[in-house]
């Protein structure tokens, strides 16, 4: 008897982890009779539902909507019409996304809430984001960022500051205007002033990595080492941080800009060893994606030191992980670099087939890249016509 006891226990435990957030959110649904928190419920399920079931997601969330209205539920007609917008964006419809946030934005104005205005115009800003619209992402990052500083609120300014610096890095580079990553940089920095103040330490962190970045990357642009020194800097108060807060995540990250910024100075030896202890750090952490960049950075470093061995060891190893993942981007620079090693090595037979594999994979990114720019005119003609429309 005392047998079947334990069975039955064990029965129990491994149910309870084999079910999902979704299922547990159902159970309390299915067990509450208030409508203003089923409405709140349905909208939280399907939020865990849109990495992997979007269909799914944008059921509930309708339902959500759908109850809001009936019990004049304002907050929960706004929130919804958010999270539907992300699920019309993760499905590429990209003016239904922002309809959808514009709706929400007006409702949002009309009941005087601030906090969700400026969420609106954060999600607003991400849709521009995504189809490379950095301009318009940073108008709307930027009304956002002015409703939270009327209301004082700070972790969401550091939010609005984060977005705003990255898409200014984004437009520097577009138009390889290093004058952008100027401004970039003092944005981050006016966001770590705010993350310091309220004592939000990862935050703070992540704003350091950061300007290590857009200081290594001025320094590629322009030339001047004077930047890189700075990167180095941000990178060493990076790992200082992270081992003072005990938030070892960001080690790998800065042992990987400190490694860039070696390279970028021409001192292979020292970038090769910050990009092995960035390695170590992410083989710990299983971090497969930066396992994938790291392994690029030391193979390209081997190869510039003329050591093509090592440089393929790191190169097989990080091309099985980015074929595993079918990461385009890092497909095609792994197979342009395999191209390179082999024409050193003269085995031409391998580089041509490799220089192939490069072809493809960076003619269906260009391709990609051009769809998102047929997206966004799409948008922007899609927007113009159901205004008309609204207006006649």
């Amino acid at each position: 008897m005392k047998h079947l006891f334990y069975i039955f226990l064990i029965f129990l435990i491994t149910h309870s982890f084999a079910q999902t957030r979704e299922d547990s959110l159902l159970v309390v649904l299915n067990g509450t009779t208030d409508d203003y928190k089923k409405a709140d419920l349905l909208k939280e399920i399907a939020l865990e539902y849109t990495t992997h079931d979007n269909n799914k997601s944008i059921d509930y969330v309708n339902q959500s909507i759908a109850l809001s209205k009936k019990i004049n539920y304002s907050k929960g007609i706004i929130e919804g019409l958010n999270q539907l917008a992300l699920n019309e964006r993760t499905k590429g419809n990209y003016s239904t996304a922002l309809i959808h946030l514009k709706e929400a934005y007006v409702l949002a104005q009309n009941e005087s809430d601030l906090n969700l205005s400026a969420n609106s115009l954060l999600n607003i800003g991400d849709v521009y984001s995504t189809l490379k619209n950095y301009n318009k992402a940073i108008l709307h990052y930027q009304k956002a960022y002015d409703i939270y500083l009327k209301e004082n609120n700070r972790p969401q300014l550091i939010i609005c500051l984060s977005r705003i610096g990255n898409r200014t890095m984004d437009l520097g580079k577009e138009l390889s205007d290093s004058t952008y990553f100027f401004k970039a940089i003092n944005i981050y920095d006016a966001a770590n002033q705010q993350a310091i103040t309220i004592n939000d330490k990862s935050k703070s962190i992540v704003l350091n990595v950061n300007m290590a970045d857009a200081y290594n990357i001025l320094g590629m642009y322009t030339g001047n080492k004077f930047h890189i020194f700075h990167s180095i800097n941000y990178s060493l108060i990076v790992l200082k941080l992270s081992r003072e807060y005990n938030i070892h995540r960001y080690e790998g990250i800065a042992y990987l800009n400190l490694g860039e910024s070696y390279e970028n100075l021409g001192v292979l030896s020292k970038a090769i060893f910050h990009y092995e202890m960035a390695l170590k750090k992410y083989i710990e952490a299983d971090d497969k994606p930066w396992i994938i960049n790291t392994c690029k950075f030391l193979a390209e470093s081997h190869i510039k030191k003329g050591e093509n061995e090592k440089a393929l060891g790191h190169l097989n190893k990080g091309l099985m992980l980015a074929l595993k993942q079918n990461s385009k981007e890092n497909l095609r620079d792994y197979y342009e670099l395999l191209a390179r090693v082999y024409r050193q090595q003269n085995d031409y037979k391998k580089a041509l087939e490799n220089q192939d594999l490069y072809r493809i994979y960076n003619d269906s990114i260009v391709n990609e890249n051009a769809s998102i720019q047929m997206a966004r005119l799409q948008t922007d003609l899609d927007l113009i016509q159901k205004t008309i429309k609204l207006l006649y």
